[in-house]
């Protein structure tokens, strides 16, 4: 009786085995549902087409093709960030990627894969928002000692060539003030390489002093008109903000859902939510908000298409990590990460590295 028992068991256990392997087969035959929010360069849609594009899409074509056995992939958009972790959470999709930053408090109801982004929050102003001007430009105090040195300079040369040739075929006038000032002159244009007329030094020590204005002159007005310069680009004093703490009590705008407004709430700053990025880019170049706080990769890639009124600080702060998203316990977010780490080696020439590289920019 016993052999009987076994012979019901065993057959049990094979069709057990059975409709296991039918059900992990149906499975794999079915495209992998995967939850996408727009979030350009890491999730973008063509408008015509419908196709969508970017570094997190192509990203998770990679990975799809690398599981075992490989996926075809089923994209479904939400329109939000809250709605697009509610389709993962309700597993109405298999995963969800965008540009998602990995957190404890969304940890708490989802699984996240190893990070594949690393990035941090910048700020953009209007240019020119930090009130600048030439006279903030000569503020600075890189410009203090090549200023310096080239009116101590001008003014020696000035006084030697005046002390020279005063009273020589009146070319410098006896009196001190304004015999000073004509040398002054001519100390400049020479520096300048123009020359001052029909003025040529005729002592030994007035023709040395020529030289050394032509000479040294040269140089040193070119150092000074070159940190100058320097100064009046973007780069160096586009904009007074630094960072988070020189936005206290101005109005700054930040996209709903995203880390920014959860970061910028406990801000002394006055904080605007509306829906989108361009929103919120738009309400900065308008003058409806002094500045806007998202993503840097983000605005980067914005900033490249819209306006040039606009200017990003770069100065990236509260860094995080972006990662892909699954229901708790998905079986896939095991498969996801090994295909994630085999295409992470290899450095520089890895594949992820040239998908970065295409989307994102090289790294520094």
């Amino acid at each position: 009786m016993w052999k009987s028992y076994m012979a019901l068991i065993l057959c049990s256990l094979l069709c057990q085995t059975v409709a296991v392997c039918s059900a992990a087969d149906e499975v794999s035959d079915q495209p992998l549902r995967v939850g996408v929010k727009l979030s350009p360069p890491f999730v973008m849609k063509d408008a015509t087409t419908g196709r969508y594009s970017g570094f997190s899409i192509d990203l998770i074509r990679l990975l799809a093709a690398q599981v075992d056995p490989p996926r075809e992939i089923e994209f479904q958009e939400q329109e939000s960030l809250a709605g697009h972790l509610e389709a993962v959470r309700d597993q109405r999709v298999d995963l969800g990627i965008a540009a998602t930053s990995i957190t404890a408090e969304r940890e708490k109801t989802l699984d996240f894969s190893m990070p594949f982004h690393e990035t941090g929050l910048d700020i953009v102003v209007q240019r020119g928002a930090g009130g600048v001007t030439v006279w903030a430009a000569l503020k600075l105090w890189n410009l203090l000692y090549p200023v310096s040195g080239l009116v101590a300079f001008v003014l020696v040369c000035a006084h030697v060539i005046w002390l020279t040739e005063r009273g020589k075929d009146n070319h410098f006038d006896d009196r001190w003030a304004y015999g000073v000032s004509q040398a002054v002159w001519w100390t400049l244009v020479t520096m300048s390489t123009v020359g001052y007329g029909d003025f040529v030094p005729r002592s030994p020590l007035s023709r040395v002093i020529a030289v050394s204005v032509i000479v040294v002159g040269v140089v040193v007005f070119g150092i000074a008109v070159g940190i100058f310069t320097s100064a009046l680009t973007v780069q160096e004093i586009a904009s007074d903000i630094q960072g988070p703490k020189d936005l206290v009590g101005q109005s700054i705008v930040v996209v709903s859902e995203t880390i920014a407004a959860e970061k910028m709430r406990g801000s002394r700053a006055a904080v605007i939510e509306v829906a989108q990025l361009d929103d919120a880019l738009a309400a900065v170049r308008a003058g409806e908000a002094f500045a806007a706080v998202h993503d840097g990769d983000q605005l980067r890639h914005n900033l490249k298409r819209s306006s040039k009124r606009l200017m990003q600080i770069n100065k990236p702060f509260s860094m995080q990590y972006y990662g892909i998203t699954f229901p708790s316990g998905s079986p896939l977010r095991e498969q996801v990460n090994r295909a994630l780490l085999e295409i992470m080696e290899g450095g520089g020439e890895s594949l992820f590295q040239q998908l970065h590289d295409r989307w994102l920019g090289q790294r520094d």
